[in-house]
């Protein structure tokens, strides 16, 4: 477990999950108590979401999930656990009204069992908030977000990851209801946090970097929004390769950079390979196979 762990903090997502595939063999071929096999089980499947294999992981999920159902109760915080990382799944494959049903059963349960001191009470509900904005229900979305902003603080501190992924959250509803300056100004507060924690090429630091670099050129500074989008590509490209959903997101945004700086030709073949790979690994229907599909469209007939 501990090569695992290494793998997974260095965010070597495919190297991890071989290594506990394998450590899942092994403990199946010794009878391990089928307990002792559900931490395995939960980082495979989180591994396999990691990079982006979002199928794979939701199939490991709900095998997760059966075996967990019959050890523990309905409101067990494993069982919690993995409901929430099913949701996560459903919102990157855009299955947006799913995933809020399921965020806020996992809130109602956390509430009745842990209470409205718990932190983890309050993830739930900025969760709910995050998939509130993408179904474009702002106002209730910013009224979450805003009590789970506050009552985090409250409980865990202004440093902790929750309450900073409540802010990040709350960030991109006021983008989302165009607050751009307030938005901005909290995601390079987010950035500095992540790279003094995390280091400059972390996951988390990156989405920091991308939703500035985004929210930069939507303000019209496309020059210094595209220096930004591209190296975040670059970086992610690196970790994860071409084919992970996040490339697409990154590759999207260049587009619209271009867009913006009147570079028409560079931003249609963008678009063209982000369709080519979205339809490929996210689906037809996936958002963002269609946004790519109809930028695509509109710059072929410019």
């Amino acid at each position: 477990m501990s090569s695992a762990e290494d793998l997974i903090e260095n965010q070597k997502y495919s190297e991890a999950y071989l290594v506990l595939e394998n450590s899942y063999r092994i403990h199946l071929i010794e009878r391990t108590h089928p307990k002792d096999l559900l931490a395995l089980q939960h980082l495979m499947a989180w591994t396999l979401k990691q990079q982006g294999q979002y199928q794979r992981a939701w199939a490991a999920y709900n095998e997760l999930l059966a075996t967990q159902r019959e050890y523990f109760v309905p409101d067990h915080t494993n069982v919690l656990s993995t409901l929430e990382d099913m949701a996560l799944i459903l919102e990157e494959l855009g299955h947006f009204d799913k995933a809020l049903q399921i965020h806020t059963q996992v809130y109602e349960s956390r509430q009745k069992t842990l209470g409205f001191d718990a932190a983890l009470t309050w993830h739930s509900m900025s969760n709910m908030a995050w998939v509130l904005r993408k179904l474009r229900k702002f106002d209730r979305a910013l009224q979450l977000a805003t009590l789970a902003v506050e009552n985090q603080t409250k409980i865990s501190g202004v440093d902790h990851v929750l309450t900073l992924a409540a802010l990040h959250t709350f960030a991109t509803i006021l983008e989302s209801q165009g607050y751009h300056k307030n938005a901005v100004d909290i995601y390079k507060d987010l950035f500095n946090i992540f790279r003094e924690i995390f280091g400059p090429d972390h996951s988390n630091t990156l989405v920091m970097q991308y939703s500035i670099g985004a929210l930069l050129s939507k303000r019209g500074e496309h020059l210094r929004g595209l220096e930004m989008l591209e190296d975040v590509f670059a970086k992610e490209r690196d970790k994860a390769g071409n084919d992970h959903p996040t490339i697409l997101k990154t590759q999207s945004a260049i587009g619209e950079c271009l867009i913006g700086q009147g570079r028409v030709s560079e931003a249609k073949g963008v678009f063209g390979q982000v369709f080519t790979s979205a339809r490929h690994i996210l689906g037809e229907k996936h958002p963002t196979t269609l946004k790519a599909k109809r930028r695509y469209h509109v710059l072929t007939h410019y």
